[in-house]
């Protein structure tokens, strides 16, 4: 996967959808794009490349499913917080684990991805 600072074509689109933050990262086919230029986790860079996967040769059709479908965006999620999840269980300790459950919970809920759910479903 190439990381690249900035952000992906489509961005105006997500932006209009109203699911990103400051914080936010895209990935868009093989390509990770970080607008802030920060680091990027290894737990995180699993997390999208889950997504990399999941677009497959069509990130366009992705994308326009995930930002107007609220079920599939759920469900997308949850894969690749799954799939990170097992690899923060598999490299890091107890307490980091119990803090990275705790913030895949409050992502999940919260705005940035407008799933009108609770901290505690998620």
């Amino acid at each position: 996967m190439n990381i690249v600072q900035g952000f992906p074509p489509n961005y105006q689109t997500i932006k209009q959808a109203g699911l990103s933050d400051e914080h936010s990262i895209f990935c868009y086919g093989n390509t990770l794009y970080v607008p802030s230029g920060k680091e990027v986790p290894p737990d995180i860079q699993f997390h999208e490349q889950v997504h990399e996967k999941q677009q497959g040769k069509f990130p366009d059709v992705w994308w326009t499913k995930y930002i107007h479908d609220p079920a599939f965006r759920l469900e997308e999620e949850l894969k690749a917080y799954a799939s990170q999840l097992q690899f923060v269980k598999r490299f890091y300790k107890d307490k980091e684990q119990k803090q990275a459950l705790d913030e895949f919970a409050g992502n999940l809920s919260g705005p940035m991805y407008n799933l009108d759910i609770s901290f505690h479903k998620a």
